[in-house]
């Protein structure tokens, strides 16, 4: 039989007014609803407050889904045990029907439970009702009922197995935020928690609104009244399971405590201050980037500034070496210090300064990026050269045997040989360009290449962004990646920070070059983490990045994402972060993060802090837009 529609909630009458019921009594309302087949129910109990002098319902402690209900709603009260206070109903206030119903039964304990009936409900014109009438009474006697029962509701939590609870709390003066943190106190030894999802629900209850004096009958009417319900994980205390302890938001020293308690052993990068957490400093994990890590942002969350945040902070707490390519020059000064910058951190970061070494095309001497064709290895010299092993089969032959000699030929001396597949490479290097790569180095001593595994430089910046041309900025990538990739049994570990990184190992590469670009990185994310090679990948859109690359980061740095589907696509590669938390980043504004993973092992909001050095890139000025002295009439 199919299932019926959809009903809206509703309740019957009970046989007691408020000042009838005893000092503490449970509401429970039953519905069915046509899609689910399964019969839900509400379990309310409203306390009244010794603060009432009205004597009104004034608490809403637990809300729970329990049982099989019927089609319709019913409502039953039961005593209980707990006292709020004794008070008579104050004339006016809007009550629960007072009309006996046939057919009462009761229940264990002194229960009365009616039976359900077709309420009436009255649909209001706020524009035709006038406040003075005995109508406009009834309906702020109704909005004054349901204002006192939301403010209400008690702050409670409930655990069945001691690790995940969930709660509910007023939305009047509510401090609960996705992400935040809440001390759950039982009487014994607090809990921390945090929060991972935090909604609006609500439920329906009828009151009788009485009648008054301007003429306006009794009507009974629906009362929805709406609260915060959330879930969350426990983060310190018993693991034991709990009902109804009281909840609220975590203090700024209680969070730090116990971030102080749990910490490990590691070096702590102060990345600046926990966003739902006041005066708590964010600390990562240093540890924790001996995995994969992945920064995304859109254009002007943030991105570039924060990434130099954390490669400052490694710069100044640990040995950690990095080698950082860079496509828009954003990092060419990390080695100058701002000065604005804390003066107890400048001085601390000015020793690390000495270590940065930028190499770039316009640069002189050994600090200009340069590389040599014998330095790299033939897969990425076939792919500048646009070969395809089948389909140029002899030309592709002819460069490995090449490239094989103990001294490979200039162009020159290709394009004036007496073999015809060496001419015709000749002719490729030339209509290509390849020769005039302002990246090559002829005549020169050392390479770029000679720089990355100079354990003295303890941080090499790539300056891609000074090479003119698409395809040398790949080259160069790709022969730096394949380097690191050749020489692994080395085991030196280094970061290799890869900033626009869908450039580097995009999705769908555009020609061969990128291409094998993009598989060095693919190889070192999924077999470098055991010689030493850990990635740190920053992007725009997770879905430019290679799949291969992505799924194997284990730390996520998250800014505002605007797309929902850059979202979704986000919450299915970083199945270990609470979804209701990556979807907190198109709320985001500039500067601010969530941060997850081996460097947070408790996923945290951040707004990271200032940065120690010079930026290298910046936006254009936008003076463009400032407002005219005078205005055009």
């Amino acid at each position: 039989m199919p299932a019926s529609p959809a009903r809206p909630a509703r309740c019957s009458a009970m046989n007691a007014t408020v000042s009838e019921m005893p000092p503490a009594m449970d509401l429970s309302c039953t519905s069915r609803d046509g899609a689910d087949e399964g019969e839900r129910s509400k379990r309310i109990r409203y306390l009244r407050s010794p603060d009432d002098t009205a004597g009104a319902t004034k608490a809403i402690s637990t809300l729970r889904w329990t049982g099989r209900c019927s089609q319709n709603w019913s409502i039953y009260g039961a005593a209980s045990g707990r006292s709020r206070g004794q008070h008579e109903q104050a004339p006016g206030w809007p009550t629960l029907s007072d009309r006996p119903r046939p057919g009462n039964s009761s229940g264990p304990g002194p229960r009365a439970v009616a039976r359900p009936i077709a309420p009436r409900v009255w649909r209001w014109d706020s524009s035709s009702v006038n406040v003075e009438s005995g109508l406009g009474s009834q309906v702020e006697s109704f909005r004054e009922a349901r204002r006192n029962l939301e403010a209400s509701v008690l702050p409670l939590a409930t655990s069945l197995d001691g690790r995940q609870f969930s709660f509910q709390a007023s939305l009047h003066g509510l401090q609960f935020q996705a992400g935040g943190y809440a001390v759950l106190d039982d009487g014994g030894t607090p809990r921390l928690g945090q929060v991972i999802t935090l909604d609006l629900d609500q439920l329906s209850a009828e009151v009788t609104l009485p009648t008054h004096p301007g003429g306006a009958p009794e009507n009974r009417t629906q009362v929805p009244i709406r609260y915060a319900h959330g879930e969350g994980t426990i983060l310190e205390g018993d693991a034991a399971p709990f009902h109804d302890v009281l909840v609220r938001a975590a203090a700024g020293a209680e969070v730090q405590a116990w971030l102080e308690r749990s910490a490990r052993p590691n070096a702590k990068l102060r990345l600046g201050d926990l966003t739902l957490a006041a005066g708590v400093p964010c600390l990562a994990d240093a540890g924790g980037f001996d995995r994969h890590t992945f920064l995304c942002g859109q254009s002007g969350s943030g991105k570039t500034y924060s990434l130099g945040v954390i490669l400052e902070r490694l710069l100044i707490e640990t040995d950690l070496r990095l080698v950082i390519l860079d496509p828009n020059s954003d990092f060419v000064r990390l080695g100058k210090v701002r000065g604005a910058a804390d003066p107890v951190l400048a001085k601390r970061y000015q020793e690390a300064a000495r270590g940065v070494a930028v190499y770039s095309a316009d640069a002189p001497g050994k600090r200009r990026l340069r590389l040599h064709a014998a330095e790299i290895d033939p897969a990425t010299q076939a792919a500048a050269l646009r070969l395809d092993p089948i389909a140029d089969r002899e030309e592709y032959a002819a460069l490995a045997d090449l490239l094989a000699s103990q001294s490979p030929p200039t162009l020159e001396a290709l394009s004036g040989s007496d073999h015809p597949q060496a001419r015709r490479l000749g002719l490729r290097v030339r209509n290509l360009g390849i020769d005039r790569f302002t990246v090559w180095a002829p005549g020169e001593t050392g390479s770029v290449l000679d720089a990355v595994h100079d354990q003295d430089a303890r941080c090499v910046v790539i300056d891609l962004g000074s090479l003119p041309t698409r395809e040398e900025q790949s080259l160069t990538a790709g022969a730096v990646l394949g380097d690191l990739w050749r020489r692994r049994q080395e085991r030196r570990p280094v970061l290799i920070v890869i900033d626009e990184a869908h450039n580097v190992c995009p999705a769908d590469p555009p020609d061969q070059l990128v291409a094998q670009a993009a598989e060095h990185a693919i190889r070192i994310a999924a077999e470098g983490r055991k010689f030493g090679l850990y990635l740190l990948v920053a992007t725009q859109r997770p879905q430019k990045i290679a799949g291969n690359v992505l799924s194997q980061a284990d730390n996520l740095v998250l800014m505002r994402l605007n797309s929902l589907a850059d979202t979704a696509f986000t919450q299915a590669a970083f199945s270990f972060v609470p979804p209701s938390l990556i979807d907190r980043a198109v709320t985001f504004h500039q500067g601010e993060a969530l941060i997850a993973g081996k460097i947070s092992p408790q996923p945290a909001l951040l707004r990271f802090g200032t940065r120690i050095t010079e930026e290298g890139g910046a936006d254009v000025p936008a003076t463009w837009a400032a407002a005219r002295s005078e205005q055009i009439r």
